[in-house]
């Protein structure tokens, strides 16, 4: 007889697949297609293991399950789990402490960054088709408005590109005017 594990979060056949092909023999896997508790506790009713990521775990979903050895959450927090049912039922909860450190780490790392460069402010008011430079100073617009100031390189630029334009048509640099 194979031991059921049962994944109560609705999940995408793709991912189903996936979990399937790591599973040692004698385990099946099934999962929710539903997040409302008749669908769950339906679910959970021959299941020897179910995971729980998001959706809550209610007390009438517990009770459901006959022969449930392992209720496992998918992530840190046991806030959508019915504990005190669990407990009265015999069911030890596991969680996975510590999963999602790194993420967490990375992503306040990038927000820290984002911050210190002002990301989120200069991406507004780009959108909103103006340019300021990391002081705060308003720089050429996007569509050229004239009365608002450059920035010494971006004229500098301008020029050498011109330069080059004009050598590139003529062949060489442009003729000098003679004096006098």
């Amino acid at each position: 007889m194979s031991e059921r594990i049962v994944v109560l979060d609705a999940i995408g056949d793709t991912v189903a697949a996936k979990l399937r092909a790591m599973l040692p023999d004698g385990f099946t896997l099934s999962h929710a297609t539903e997040r409302n508790a008749r669908h769950l506790a339906a679910i959970i009713a021959d299941a020897d293991y179910a995971i729980s990521g998001q959706v809550a775990v209610g007390g009438e979903v517990l009770q459901a399950a006959n022969r449930l050895k392992l209720l496992h959450k998918w992530g840190v927090g046991v806030d959508n789990l019915d504990l005190d049912t669990a407990r009265r039922l015999g069911i030890p909860v596991a969680r996975t402490t510590g999963s999602n450190a790194v993420p967490v780490a990375e992503f306040t790392i990038g927000l820290i960054i984002g911050s210190l460069r002002h990301v989120a402010t200069s991406h507004h008011r780009l959108q909103a088709g103006e340019w300021h430079d990391r002081d705060g100073r308003r720089q050429l617009r996007p569509d050229g408005d004239p009365h608002v100031r450059q920035h010494p390189s971006s004229v500098r630029r301008r020029a050498d590109t011109e330069h080059r334009r004009r050598r590139a048509v003529t062949g060489g640099s442009p003729p000098r005017k003679k004096s006098g």
